[in-house]
Parts: structure tokens; sequence; C-alpha cells
């Protein structure tokens, strides 16, 4: 029997394998966050665009002098001036197709100024895009609709009183519908032919014609949605433009699982860079440090090319394992500076900073982060003054909170882990050994002035001895001399 106490326990339960299955279900060190596309081979193709139009200056011109006829010819109708009941209403109301169709017309004359008549360049590749500016049937599909329309206002000759035309009305209605619709469709198309050709001219590729390539042969490729194209030159030739294109396909790609590092008190694993990034295959746990560069021009920003960091075979083990103290103990850490918070791949938001104000659908949170919140509710992250809202979503279907698997004592372990990785990392051997001279210099130059002083003060002890010495040989050698004297005198 189903009881409300049985559907209360269904739904936690249901609640507790929701929140199993999220990608942060143990809020570690690493946290999934969307995909990362990778290159693996890439190629470069030339490829020769021809923009131009079939429609000469003289067919254009016809164009808008046939609208004109049927503008001219409207507001001379019979109905119009047998009942003015409404006419002054529906006079007034093409009024929006003429703008439209004066802009149109002062565009389609600039159209022309990117043509050269006397020349045609040829292009250089056979793989060939043809953009076609105007269709010849464009513009003339819209005059030979608006001309029916029209036949079916002359056949009218009753008025527009609102008690008993009716159906005039409609008709009447109906004429100005089409007629102020195919006028903006006129201006938007040539206004956004001339963009195009505007920024191919300034040699920069149009994003509105980016999906027409993909169906060209000569760019097929596993990664077509991640081309880069180059413009080469625009030149100007006869009826349009020929565009060399260089193309850059990823030939093959490769979709892995981001990986975002967690921030605790300013602190994360390092790797996380600019071009630098944590990732992980979709058919095993393995975590994959990438070097990934877009400063070759042919990659996309999108897709880039990367090749693999060497990562401690340990400290990879430990964070395929969730193990804390295998991280703490052989992985690197860095001072980080991370946003409030940020929105994952599976719309949980992650708060990491300390000091912030949180609601959840106006209800303040007071969870410590870093911890992951899934709710339908609007979120409001603030701090000094500054406010981040994350909007209200209906998923998740069950709403909760992950927080971290990590310690008090384990962040302070990896906070102090973190000043000594960046106190060696930042170890400049140079000046250290600049340092260690000068410090030896200091030591060394009092025992120097010792040993002078030293020296100074036996070499005098020297050489008063040996004066001392010289005057008593001279002593000894005078008394010798004077004996030798009296000697011989007896």
């Amino acid at each position: 029997m189903t009881t409300p106490r049985n559907i209360l326990l269904l739904g936690v339960l249901l609640g507790m394998i929701y929140l199993s299955q999220q990608n942060v279900s143990n809020l570690g060190f690493l946290v999934k966050n969307g995909r990362l596309f990778v290159e693996t081979s890439i190629k470069a193709v030339r490829v020769s665009m021809v923009a131009t139009t079939e429609l000469t200056t003289t067919e254009m011109s016809q164009h808008f002098l046939d609208m004109a006829t049927i503008v001219t010819n409207y507001k001379t109708l019979t109905l119009f001036t047998s009942s003015a009941t409404l006419s002054t209403k529906y006079l007034t109301a093409i009024s929006p197709g003429e703008i439209y169709l004066a802009k149109a017309k002062d565009l389609y004359k600039h159209l022309y100024t990117f043509m050269t008549l006397s020349l045609n360049w040829p292009p250089e590749s056979t793989c060939m895009f043809n953009y076609t500016l105007v269709e010849k049937a464009f513009l003339a599909e819209g005059v030979k609709y608006l001309k029916a329309k029209q036949l079916e206002l002359s056949g009218l000759v009753t008025g527009l009183d609102t008690s008993a035309d009716k159906e005039n009305q409609a008709t009447v209605e109906n004429f100005i519908g089409n007629f102020n619709s195919i006028c903006y469709m006129w201006y938007v198309h040539i206004a956004t032919v001339i963009s195009n050709l505007d920024t191919l001219d300034g040699l920069d590729f149009p994003e509105n014609l980016k999906g027409h390539l993909e169906s060209l042969s000569c760019l097929e490729g596993e990664g077509i949605e991640f081309e880069k194209i180059k413009v080469i030159s625009s030149k100007p030739g006869k009826l349009g433009l020929t565009i060399e294109l260089d193309i850059g396909v990823p030939s093959t790609k490769k979709e892995m699982i981001r990986l975002t590092p967690v921030t605790y008190n300013g602190v994360q694993l390092r790797g996380e860079d600019t071009d630098i990034h944590f990732a992980q295959d979709w058919n095993n746990a393995k975590v994959k440090l990438l070097n990934c560069t877009v400063t070759n021009e042919w990659v996309n920003e999108h897709a880039p090319i990367c090749h693999e960091l060497k990562i401690d075979d340990n400290c990879k083990a430990g964070l395929m394992a969730n193990d804390v103290m295998k991280v703490l103990k052989n992985c690197l850490f860095r001072y980080s500076n991370p946003p409030f918070a940020i929105r994952l791949g599976d719309n949980g938001i992650l708060v990491q900073r300390n000091g912030l104000t949180v609601t959840n659908g106006g209800n303040a949170v007071y969870q410590a982060p870093p911890y992951v919140l899934y709710t339908k509710s609007e979120v409001k992250i603030s701090l000094k003054g500054e406010e981040l809202v994350f909007p209200g979503l209906t998923i998740p279907s069950v709403e909760g909170t992950v927080t971290s698997s990590l310690t008090a004592i384990d962040i302070l372990a990896m906070t102090t882990k973190c000043y000594w990785d960046t106190l060696w990392i930042n170890f400049d051997y140079n000046d250290y050994v600049e340092w260690l001279a000068l410090a030896l210099e200091v030591i060394l130059f009092p025992l120097t002035l010792i040993g002078i002083c030293l020296g100074v003060k036996n070499k005098v002890a020297r050489r008063i001895s040996d004066r001392k010495l010289s005057k008593a040989r001279r002593q000894q050698n005078q008394r010798e001399t004077r004996a030798l004297l009296r000697e011989s005198r007896l």
C-alpha cells in the first residue's frame, strides 16, 4: 500500500540516487565541466569563392520601377475614391513598405560598386564555393505576386465602409501585408549581402556564410564544424567578387571530458592555466594534463591541438581514485583566484570563494565553500557590491548540495604544500648563488681583515727582531775587534 510516508522515502531515495550520479558526487580536487574537443589531425584547403549575381543593373532597375508602378496604381484605385471612410488609413498603411523599398533601392545601387565589369579574375582552386548575391527570381517573384494581388483590388469598385464591406477590407489588408512584407524582405536580403561583401572585402569571413561551406565535398572531415577560415584576397570582377580562402579543417578530432580544478581557500591543483587543461577520456577514468594551443593559423580556438604533459604516476592514481592523502603527497598545487561561481556542464553551480553571500530562491545558503548546488530556483551570489545571478532552470529533477570530501586538516595540508611547491618552483638558482656569495663575503671579510692585521703585525715584529739581531751582531763584532787589538799590542 502506498502511503505518504512511503512516497516521501521514495523521493528521498531517488534524490540520493540522482545526486550519486552527478559528476561531482564525491567533490574532491577535480570536477567534470562539459566537453573538450581536441584536434588530432588537420588539413589546409584552398577554396576559391565567387560572389556574383545574374541580375544586371538594368534588370534590377526594372524591378524597382515595377514596384513604384504598383504603389501608384494602388493609391489611385477607384476603391479609395468612392469611399473616404477608411481610405486614409489604408493609403498610409503601405508607408512601411515604401520606406523599406526606398532603402533597398539605395542599397542595390551600392551593391554594384563591388564589381568591375571590365575585369574577370579566374579562381585559383578547383574547390569552388559559389555565393549567389541575389537570385534572379527573388525580386521577380515578389513583383509578380504583388501584381496578381493588385488585380484582385482593381475588381473592387464599392467602398470600404466598416458596416458593409468587410470582404473588401480583408482583400485590401491582405495586399498591404504582402506589400510591406516583400519590401522588408528585399531590404533585409540586400542589406545582408552588402554586409557580407564589406566583411569579405575587409579580408574577414562572415559568420552567416560558414554553414554554406559544409556542403563542399572538398572540405569533408570529422570536424568541419571547427573549420578555421582565413581570407587571403578579395578582388572585384565581372558581376561579383573573387575571394581566395585558406581553410583549416580537422580531418580527425577527439571529444574528451573537461576537468576543472576545485579551489580550496585560494589553492588548487597546479597545471590549469590559459592553454593547459585537465581532461579525461569518455571510456576510462584516466586523468590527463593537456597543453593545448591555437597559435597555428589553421586551428580553431574551440578545437585546439593538444599534447599530453607528464603527471606524476602516484598523483594521477590519487586523482583517479580520489585518494586525498596520495594526491596531497604527490601532486603539485598553486595559488588561484577563481570566479565567485561557475555553471558546470550538468547545470550544477560550483561555489568556491570564501566570504560570499549566497541565496537559493531567496533563502540564504550557509554551507562553507567549495560546494556544488543543484537547484531549480534563482541563485544570487554577491561579494562587496558585486553580484552574480544564475537563473532558475527546469532541471535538475531533484535538488541538493554536494560538499567536499576533504577535511579541514586536508585543506590545511594542501595550503602548506602549496607554499613549499610555489617556493621551490619559483626558486632561482642564480639569485641564491649571488646571495650565498654575498653572505660568504660578509663572513670572510672580518677573517681576511684579521689575517691582514696579523700578517702586518708579524712583519713588523720580524723587522724589529732583525734590527735587534743586527745590532747585537754589530756589538759582538766590535767586542771581538777590540779584543784582537788588545792582544796584538801585547
